[in-house]
């Protein structure tokens, strides 16, 4: 991952196929996800897909060729935020937390978290600086995350 911000092609390409696809033009989706797959493969695979499955196949390809570049998190954000039945993306997220001892060969306790669909923690905090130019805005409110499950560890070697 890097702080530089890079616009590649094949971004630009996913973003078309996607505002097609959300603009009810399938047919252009297909097409331009399929010259963005000509350029990856010598015998690319036809795009046939139509409706939810050809937008689970975009959102597939996004998190493919997007990998490690600083995407996912928007994406995830976007997904949630659909209408019902539009690639609307409903699943919980599960975060698995080991902390270790100070040695870091011990481990002592692992915390499960889970993010389920539609929760406020999908949102961004305002920064401070905005909050004080713009007090109208309000402060957007973030419960703190409570692990669902907690374990100590007592290991003996």
């Amino acid at each position: 991952m890097s702080d530089n911000y890079l616009f590649r092609t094949s971004e630009a390409y996913l973003n078309l196929a996607e505002a097609a696809v959300f603009g009810n033009d399938e047919s252009k989706a297909r097409e331009v996800l399929g010259q963005l797959l000509a350029k990856r493969f010598t015998t690319p695979p036809v795009v046939s897909e139509s409706g939810e499955a050809l937008i689970r196949l975009i959102q597939a390809e996004r998190q493919r060729e997007l990998c490690l570049e600083g995407h996912r998190w928007y994406d995830i954000r976007r997904y949630t935020v659909l209408p019902e039945g539009k690639g609307k993306w409903n699943k919980t997220i599960t975060h698995v937390w080991a902390q270790y001892s100070v040695d870091g060969y011990d481990l002592e306790r692992v915390r499960v978290f889970e993010l389920p669909p539609d929760d406020n923690a999908f949102t961004l905090a305002l920064p401070k600086e905005v909050l004080e130019f713009q007090v109208s805005l309000g402060y957007n409110h973030r419960e703190e995350r409570v692990p669902v499950s907690e374990e100590k560890v007592d290991q003996e070697y």
